[in-house]
């Protein structure tokens, strides 16, 4: 029986292992690209309007910077409630405040021999709140990071129109969910992109809808871009002479 040295036992799991791992990592990649081909030709289709964007970012060489009008809709949704949820919050900080001063006015008067550095104290105290608030309210203002879903109804040329956020209520025939995403205060759906052939800029200058592919979990794909006219857009191949 031929012997091994650890040397070569060592080589061989490690040789082993790296195919493997190549194997399980191309497995992992084969199934997105099925996943992916799936959802793009069982998914439902819909268009979503694009919304203007800044002009020195619509165009970058090789990609094309998308806002979609719907995502302006959840934007004030979610501002809303945000500002709601703040007001609440503030309505409890208040009644906290105002316990803490009635349980303050029961208690002895300190004495006068402290009173200026009580005061000065109270001063910074006061500096301090101020600036804590106002950076409190900053942060308010930003939109956290989260994932969630919008209600759209579909009309007869499959454009989706914003409905409602999605809270579990039960959908009509003509509606769908869409997942959307919230990141760095900004409102994604799949994507913020479309990437093209650099060179082919000026054939998506018209684009005012976009193409998705919808799959049952909500999870939607960005496929092509359409004027608005719903023609889809796209390079011409010249002709061969």
């Amino acid at each position: 029986m031929p012997k091994f040295s650890k040397t070569a036992i060592m080589t061989n799991l490690n040789t082993i292992i790296l195919v493997g791992t190549l194997v399980l990592i191309l497995a992992l990649v084969n199934w997105q690209i099925f996943q992916k081909e799936q959802h793009i030709r069982h998914g439902e289709l819909i268009y979503l309007k694009l919304a203007p964007v800044d002009p020195r970012s619509l165009m970058q060489g090789d990609y094309m910077a998308l806002r979609f009008q719907m995502s302006n809709d959840i934007r004030s949704v979610l501002k809303l409630r945000q500002e709601e949820l703040r007001k609440e919050e503030l309505a409890q900080e208040e009644r906290a405040q105002e316990e803490q001063i009635q349980i303050e006015q029961n208690l002895t008067e300190a004495e006068s021999t402290a009173n200026s550095n009580d005061n000065s104290s109270a001063d910074l105290s006061t500096s301090s709140a101020a600036n804590e608030q106002a950076e409190t309210n900053r942060q308010w203002r930003k939109l956290p990071n989260r994932d969630g879903y919008v209600v759209v109804s579909v009309d007869s040329r499959n454009i989706a129109t914003y409905k409602a956020l999605y809270d579990g209520q039960e959908l009509a025939a003509d509606e769908m969910r869409l997942q959307y995403r919230v990141r760095d205060g900004r409102i994604k759906f799949a994507t913020n992109a479309f990437f093209f052939q650099e060179g082919h800029a000026s054939v998506y200058e018209a684009a005012k809808y976009g193409e998705f592919r919808v799959n049952q979990q909500g999870e939607v794909l960005l496929t092509n871009m359409f004027d608005a006219e719903l023609n889809k857009l796209e390079p011409q191949i010249a002709a061969e002479e």
